[in-house]
């Protein structure tokens, strides 16, 4: 049962990025506006699903990953991810504006670098070719990429 969870989550993960993406297209006015639907999605969705899955279901997403104990690292992991997506509900609610945008979505797109980097050697030097090992680093890059894009058009889009 955990598992269909998992698979629920993942799914979600990369769907709620993309229904973002969209949503950041058709409602952004300018490149401010876009990365700032596409943050809200991206760090919440992303951050405290993963939260969710690590606190949760940590069991049978380690076993889907083909790693091997650690529930109470993934724990921790999950508090991390939790508090993150916390942090951006927060900054939206209170208005803390398009700075404290710019540093969620920072910390977001390191973690999933560092995320997909980890799949990939897990994957490559640890020869464990789940299908989230092998598909997590090519979905990883292509998100981040267009995050990336969302982000510097916003930084380079003149601020009135």
């Amino acid at each position: 049962m955990n598992t269909t969870i998992n698979n629920i989550l993942e799914i979600s993960r990369w769907t709620s990025i993309a229904i973002g993406i969209f949503l950041a297209m058709l409602w952004g006015n300018d490149p401010v506006q876009q990365f700032s639907i596409i943050t809200a999605f991206a760090v919440i969705f992303i951050a405290g699903l993963t939260g969710i899955e690590s606190i949760f279901f940590s069991e049978s997403a380690s076993e889907q990953s083909g790693y091997k104990g650690g529930r109470e690292y993934q724990r921790q992991s999950g508090a991390n991810n939790i508090a993150l997506a916390i942090t951006a509900i927060l900054v939206y609610l209170l208005g803390w504006g398009y700075y404290a945008q710019l540093t969620i979505m920072s910390v977001l797109i390191i973690f999933l670098a560092l995320s997909g980097t980890n799949h990939a050697y897990s994957a490559i030097k640890e020869s464990n070719h789940t299908i989230k090992n092998m598909s997590r680093p090519i979905i990883t890059i292509v998100f981040l990429v267009m995050l990336l894009f969302f982000m510097l058009n916003s930084i380079y889009y003149p601020l009135t």
